[in-house]
């Protein structure tokens, strides 16, 4: 699992995942995972976001990209 924050207050910003195998490649994919929950833990304007990301490889790297 891959866990992170996201306002809930600016619906301009766009939240996604990529991952890759090898950061030698620079070759990232927005696939191979799902938002499997979203949490109002923190109350105001931050909502907590759970990413299921199957471990089917030796290594996986993760990046969280935020676009508005």
């Amino acid at each position: 699992e891959y866990v992170h924050v996201q306002r809930n207050d600016d619906t301009n910003l766009v939240y996604y995942l990529e991952l890759t195998e090898d950061l030698l490649s620079n070759v990232w994919t927005n696939s191979g995972y799902l938002v499997s929950g979203t949490n109002a833990a923190y109350g105001g304007d931050f909502d907590e976001i759970t990413n299921a990301i199957p471990s089917v490889d030796d290594q996986t790297f993760i990046r969280l990209i935020i676009e508005n």
